[in-house]
């Protein structure tokens, strides 16, 4: 197996290389490389692939000790937690009148809509409605 398919041996472990919301990921199995791990290594990659294409790629699941989860995650989580998150980040930079436009944006409009959807199923067709 060679660096152009998407994996290679690094020292006592294998790197697997391929590219998810366009990003290129790097995840590191701590298994030697021997041909027959070499060969997991390149059917994990493959699966990684299909379910990337796909459309059913879950980050955490494919590689749960991953430090990269922290990026993808996000984009499945609730849409009232993340206007939550977004609403602390904007009242420390905002003036209070800005920030109270928001608030009042975010919980009386966005949240009672959209706040159970999470971002990964959230669609153009539901705010159309």
């Amino acid at each position: 197996m060679d660096r152009t398919r998407g994996i290679r041996a690094r020292g006592n472990s294998i790197v697997i290389d391929f590219m998810y919301n366009g990003t290129r990921c790097r995840e590191t199995l701590s298994i030697p490389p021997t041909k027959p791990n070499l060969k997991h290594a390149d059917r994990l990659r493959s699966k990684v692939l299909h379910e990337i294409e796909f459309g059913n790629f879950n980050y955490s699941k494919a590689f749960p000790n991953s430090r990269n989860i922290k990026n993808f995650t996000e984009s499945s989580g609730l849409i009232n937690h993340e206007l939550s998150k977004f609403l602390d980040s904007k009242k420390r930079i905002c003036a209070h009148s800005t920030w109270r436009d928001y608030y009042s944006s975010v919980n009386h409009h966005l949240i009672p809509e959209f706040g159970d959807i999470s971002l990964s199923e959230l669609k153009t067709s539901h705010i159309n409605e």
